[in-house]
This record gives structure tokens, sequence and C-alpha cells, in this order.
């Protein structure tokens, strides 16, 4: 079974190392971008904002493009939008972690069943020619254990790795909904104020 759980580790591997590339703050919530959003936001320049997110791919993009879509409607909807949105980013940034729990599952199992196929073919053969040398006994047994150790060795990696990666996810998803909160709240004052602007200007006029 150690072809098997090798080909599990390789997998596992792929899997942590994808996603450790993609979820580096540039490919996720660039600062440089953040900075900008922020700052036209600020300056109620919302459709500018709402431009600048257009031009990235980032889950950070995304999750301000779909609430700046969003500007003019009222404090609740821009809420629940930001979570639907939110949602999805999640999602996206959770994408693979299914698999590598797999790998984490499968591969101590993997190891168990090597040892016990190996434990099956070491007593068949006593069966068959007698209990024979210890040392080949010992062989037998060794290379049988060989199977679970190389399993659990896989299984304790690729925890680590997930763990450290759904850290990371973790950080940025906190980070992400703060911004989007951040984002609804100065909206909803530039939406109040704009409202009020215009009742002033429809008063003066009559």
């Amino acid at each position: 079974m150690t072809f098997p759980i090798f080909l599990a580790s390789l997998w596992g591997a792929t899997i942590y190392f994808e996603r450790l590339w993609l979820l580096k703050p540039v490919h996720v919530m660039p600062p440089s971008l953040q900075k900008q959003v922020k700052a036209l936001v600020a300056a109620g320049k919302v459709q500018e904002a709402l431009v600048l997110t257009e031009s990235s791919e980032t889950p950070y993009a995304k999750l301000m493009r779909q609430i700046l879509e969003k500007s003019g409607r009222a404090y609740p909807y821009l809420r629940e939008t930001a979570e639907d949105a939110g949602k999805e980013q999640v999602e996206f940034l959770e994408r693979r972690m299914g698999s590598l729990n797999t790998v984490i599952a499968i591969s101590p199992l993997m190891g168990l069943l090597g040892t016990v196929l190996g434990m099956i073919t070491v007593f068949q053969a006593v069966a068959d020619k007698g209990v024979g040398s210890p040392m080949d006994m010992a062989s037998g047994i060794w290379e049988a254990l060989l199977s679970t150790a190389f399993g659990l060795s896989v299984a304790i990696i690729a925890l680590v790795g997930h763990r450290h990666l759904s850290g990371r996810i973790d950080g940025f998803v906190s980070a992400m909904e703060k911004e989007a909160v951040n984002l609804v709240e100065t909206l909803d004052v530039l939406n109040a104020s704009a409202s009020s602007d215009s009742e002033t200007s429809e008063n003066e006029a009559k």
C-alpha cells in the first residue's frame, strides 16, 4: 500500500503549495487596492471605486464590487449583499481544503490496511513453511509496520499543512468581513447625506 500512500502524499503536497501560492495577500487582498478603494469611497467617489474593483479578480475586489454595485440601496439590503458576497468568497478561499482533509483521513487507513495485508502474508508463510528463522519473521513484520508508519507520517504532515492554510484563510475572512462592514457603513452615511441634501434642495426650491 506504499504506492497509493505515496500518490496521496503527492496530491496533498500539490494542494498545499497551490493553496499557499493563492493565499498570499497580493492574490486575496492587495494592500494597494484596499487603500485606493477606501480613499475613493471616503471621498464619495463610489463609481470610481467600482470601476477600480472591476480591474481586479481578487476575492477582495469581487466582494467590494458586489457591494458597490448596490451602493444606492438601503442599509439592510447592503448588509445582506455583503453577507451573501462574503459567503461566496469564503467558499473560494476554502476550495480544495476538503480534498486535503481526505488525504489526512485516508493515509493512515491505507497504512493500516497495508500492515494488515503484510501481517496476513507473514502468517500465511508461517502456516505454509513453519516458523522458520526469527529474522525472516521480524523482517516481514517490519515491512508490514512500515506501511502504517508511512501513512501516519503523510497524515501528520498534511494535517500541519491544513492547519497552516486554515489559519491564513481565517485571517483573510476576518479582514474581509471588517472591510465589508466598513464599506457598508460608509455607503449608508453617504446615502443618508445625499438624501438630506436632496431634501434641503427641495425645501429651498419651495
